[in-house]
């Protein structure tokens, strides 16, 4: 036996574990508990609600950042304007309501601008959609989807909470 492992303590020794093998399992398993704790979003008191709390809860989360936007006509109106002119550019394919949820189809053009534009761009869908559905007084819009011009499919979404996010 070697000294190193005649040095380790009565747990490794009765297991035949030596001593630097046990604490490199105890690193790495401290590691990803500290890597699931730090990366959980969601807290445990939503995983034990009900769905009605859940989604009561992602309310109030939204609630908390949601950007009074300018619902007037004029407003409105500019921001269809620009709609318009991102379609007839070639950044959109076009624009819909559908299923409650806001859709983009980008083209290769939008897939080309900085994360900036990008952006920037799918917040004027989002506060077009956000300040009309106030002004009808129904539920929040909460996200808006992206979907490529070429294979239907989704490319990425925008939220609130959690920001612009390309695949």
């Amino acid at each position: 036996m070697s000294q190193a492992y005649k040095k380790g303590n009565l747990w490794t020794r009765k297991h035949n574990i030596p001593n630097r093998v046990a604490w490199i399992f105890i690193g790495v398993a401290a590691i990803i508990i500290s890597l699931a704790v730090y990366r959980s979003d969601v807290s445990f008191v939503d995983f034990a609600s009900p769905p009605k709390e859940r989604k009561a809860n992602k309310q109030r989360k939204l609630s908390a950042k949601i950007i009074e936007f300018d619902s007037s006509n004029e407003a409105q109106a500019r921001r269809r304007e620009l709609l318009q002119s991102l379609i007839n550019q070639g950044v959109f394919q076009k624009v819909v309501w559908e299923n409650g949820i806001p859709k983009i189809w980008v083209t290769p053009q939008f897939m080309l601008l900085d994360y900036d534009d990008k952006k920037l761009f799918v917040e004027v869908v989002y506060a077009f959609y956000a300040a009309k559905i106030r002004t009808f007084g129904d539920d929040v819009v909460d996200s808006v989807s992206l979907l490529s011009s070429i294979t239907n499919n989704r490319v990425g979404s925008y939220s609130m909470l959690g920001g612009l996010k390309i695949k």
